[in-house]
């Protein structure tokens, strides 16, 4: 896998980029904490595998779901909370990943920033 940005502890690569995350439609700079993803589009009908950059909260968020979902309130445990409407995708991402993180003991700022 190949990162951009400030060392998070992923290999190193040399490689700097303007392109747009796929999650939150923002421009990934130099300094991003990002990385490479491989997607497979042909089960969306297409037949093309490629590697696009994502940031690194974002590519988390799509794996473990929303801030609401970590915290068991969203619909799937039969509440009704969703990412904070004030919040830009990039934002509840962070969010997302600091309660991921302190959830599984990595360490966050994320206390105080939800509410229970």
């Amino acid at each position: 896998m190949s990162w951009f940005g400030k060392n998070w502890g992923a290999d190193v690569s040399k490689k700097t980029t303007r392109s747009r995350c796929p999650w939150a439609p923002s421009v990934i700079t130099a300094k991003s904490r990002s990385h490479l993803m491989t997607t497979d589009s042909r089960n969306l009908g297409g037949a093309v595998v490629e590697k696009v950059v994502i940031h690194l909260e974002c590519r988390l968020r799509t794996i473990v779901g929303s801030a609401s979902h970590l915290l068991k309130k969203c619909s799937c445990y039969g509440g009704q909370w969703e990412d904070p409407p004030e919040l830009s995708k990039r934002e509840a991402a962070r969010l997302a990943a600091e309660i991921w993180h302190e959830q599984n003991k990595i360490g966050s700022a994320a206390k105080g920033r939800v509410n229970s």
